[in-house]
């Protein structure tokens, strides 16, 4: 029964996984992709280059007094993404709100909170609220545009997410039914149309605080 259980899990994932947002994707035989990622990414941007850039996450995940290890991540998941670009009015009053919490990098800024994030000010304190699922958008202030790159529902958790060149890599884990977590790093490539998912090779038992409230520690939960 756990067994059946788990695969069902994994397979959600998986269907949120290539239900990737308001790109259509063309999924091709791994053998390709997973080439140019070792070529293109492990070479020339390693982990340890990556968790210099978010240290804070990895240090997040001590457990025994022990951080993530960048090298016990391996390849879950290659796939190749087409991106849709739509207008968005980067002036709407409700997005404006968070502006603080954008990602830049020049023209461009990773999204990771307007969708599913509620944020009330009251007597001085900063309350956040969040829904389940997530949509993670990348936005092109000069062209008032933006693509959705990435989507998480109920099983997994996007809690961060940093450039690297024009690159964007995301951090965050997926739960089972017994409360275990495994966390996992989303790195995608805009230009070449690639996403890879990295998972780490252990999992992890118990509730995670949301890492929301690390990297913003003057805000409080509203809930």
């Amino acid at each position: 029964m756990r067994i059946k259980k788990n695969i069902i899990y994994f397979v959600a994932f998986l269907t949120v996984l290539f239900t990737v947002i308001s790109c259509e994707r063309k999924i091709k035989n791994h053998s390709a992709p997973h080439s140019k990622i070792e070529e293109n990414y492990l070479d020339n941007f390693s982990l340890n280059e990556i968790k210099r850039l978010d240290n804070n996450w990895f240090n997040s995940w001590e457990w025994d007094k022990t951080a993530l290890k960048s090298n016990s991540f391996h390849i879950e998941l290659v796939d190749t993404i087409r991106i849709v670009w739509e207008d968005f009015d980067i002036n709407d009053s409700y997005f404006k709100q968070f502006d603080s919490l954008l990602i830049s990098s020049g023209n461009y800024a990773i999204d990771l909170y307007s969708y599913n994030t509620f944020i009330e000010r009251e007597k001085g304190n900063i309350l956040v609220g969040f829904e389940v699922d997530t949509k993670v958008y990348v936005i092109d202030k000069a062209k008032k545009m933006r693509c959705r790159i990435a989507q998480a529902g109920s099983i997994e958790s996007i809690e961060d997410a940093i450039w690297l060149q024009k690159h964007i890599v995301m951090f965050g884990y997926t739960s089972d039914e017994n409360e275990k977590n495994t966390p996992f790093i989303w790195f995608t490539d805009l230009d070449k149309g690639v996403m890879v998912i990295y998972e780490y090779s252990k999992s992890f038992k118990g509730e995670r605080r949301n890492y929301f409230f690390t990297k913003y520690p003057n805000t409080k939960p509203n809930f």
